[in-house]
């Protein structure tokens, strides 16, 4: 798997590693890295974001995680540009709509560092230039429609879920590495289960919610993080390849190998660790993907648990199905061993009950300080300004009274 990336555009190393020549750029992109990577993105993570007390940068959410993206290249109407739609008009109107967009939070943004992160990323993204080409192809079909004296036919955008899979589309008008624009059949089909942007119809702009699985929601959402669109990510591969009897590579495991502090020079540079504020969301997403995958593991794998022993649950689903006059809904059980569940947390409590019946209430608590600026832990961490202060940080121990 990618450790670092080599080829990561120096203008956003310079930001994220605040030595821009620019002191303001370097400032303004540290404190608003969220914000900055929301408009380069082409989709977009929805989640109710939970407000905490002042204190350490914190970022909690509730509810589903969803991402969604522009499913027309144009906006309608009025509307300003959108996600990817920016890539679609000019520079100069795609960072005006960001700085726009930006200021109805109540957040400045620079013309120039804007316009800047904007060239970059025509230049070097994929996605972005999957949009141009969208622009640019509708553009010579209509001229040469109109030349002929018929109507345009319809174009729409495809991104390709394998960019190196091969394709035998009939009809296909323009491609790159990872995009195809091509002409729908008479009934309008589509190619493939993939991600299609069409071209504005009755002025409705819809949106796509993308499938949490999907290989290029990170790309897409987090364009920061994969500058190019065409970094490693995660897939369902073996943990050793050369061993046949390894098991899968699990979600965890390999976001655990992604966030490794490693030598730059020798894997490249990981983004990651200077993602700041927008690094707690990106840790958000994936903590979700990983819970996810573990529900639907347990969901499909329903004999494996033996939940059709669970015979006091069905009994009692039956029974309040009964009451209310409606049939039972699908059973799936979620066994105590689901860290973090309902059962899992019981289970936890039940033992510190039996310890405390056991040995005792705890009778001593332990209160050590740790000084953050001690000059044997500062040496032994990163070289690089702390984002955050803190005083001290307490460690507390209980200590049982049945120990010497």
């Amino acid at each position: 798997m990618q450790v670092g990336i080599r080829d990561y555009p120096q203008l956003f190393k310079d930001l994220m590693t605040k030595k821009h020549e620019n002191r303001t750029f370097a400032r303004v992109f540290d404190l608003e890295k969220r914000t900055i990577n929301s408009s380069l993105s082409c989709a977009h993570m929805y989640a109710k974001n939970v407000k905490m007390a002042p204190g350490v940068p914190c970022l909690k959410i509730q509810g589903k995680v969803m991402h969604k993206m522009p499913k027309t290249y144009l906006p309608s109407g009025n509307n300003n540009t959108f996600g990817g739609q920016n890539y679609v008009v000019d520079s100069g109107t795609a960072t005006a709509s960001r700085i726009g967009a930006a200021a109805k939070m109540n957040k400045r943004f620079s013309i120039d560092l804007m316009a800047e992160l904007d060239q970059t990323m025509r230049t070097v993204n994929m996605f972005a230039k999957s949009y141009t080409m969208l622009k640019d192809t509708v553009k010579k079909e209509k001229i040469a429609q109109e030349a002929k004296g018929e109507t345009p036919r319809e174009l729409r955008l495809l991104f390709k879920g394998n960019p190196n899979a091969p394709r035998n589309y009939d009809r296909v008008e323009a491609e790159n590495e990872i995009a195809l624009v091509f002409t729908p059949g008479p009934d309008g089909e589509v190619p493939r289960d993939d991600i299609v942007i069409y071209e504005k119809k009755d002025g409705n702009n819809v949106s796509e919610y993308l499938r949490s699985w999907d290989p290029r929601v990170e790309p897409l959402t987090y364009p920061l993080f994969y500058p190019t669109g065409n970094e490693t990510v995660y897939e369902q591969q073996k943990r050793d390849p050369k061993d046949p009897k390894s098991g899968k590579l699990t979600e965890r495991e390999y976001f655990n190998f992604k966030f490794q502090d490693r030598d730059e020079e020798k894997y490249g540079f990981n983004p990651f660790l200077y993602g700041g504020k927008l690094f707690l969301q990106y840790l958000c997403d994936a903590w979700a993907k990983v819970e996810n995958g573990r529900l639907q593991w347990y969901k499909c794998n329903q004999k494996q648990i033996r939940a059709a022993s669970y015979l006091e649950v069905h009994e009692h689903l039956n029974k309040k199905a009964q009451e209310i006059g409606k049939a039972p809904g699908t059973v799936k059980i979620l066994p105590s061993t689901f860290y973090g569940g309902p059962r899992y947390l019981r289970e936890l409590c039940s033992d510190a009950i039996t310890m405390v019946d056991e040995y005792g209430k705890p009778t001593t608590m332990i209160t050590m300080t740790v000084n953050p600026e001690d000059e044997d832990i500062i040496t032994n961490l990163m070289k690089i300004k702390k984002t955050w202060e803190r005083p001290d940080v307490l460690i507390v121990v209980f200590i049982k009274n049945c120990m010497n």
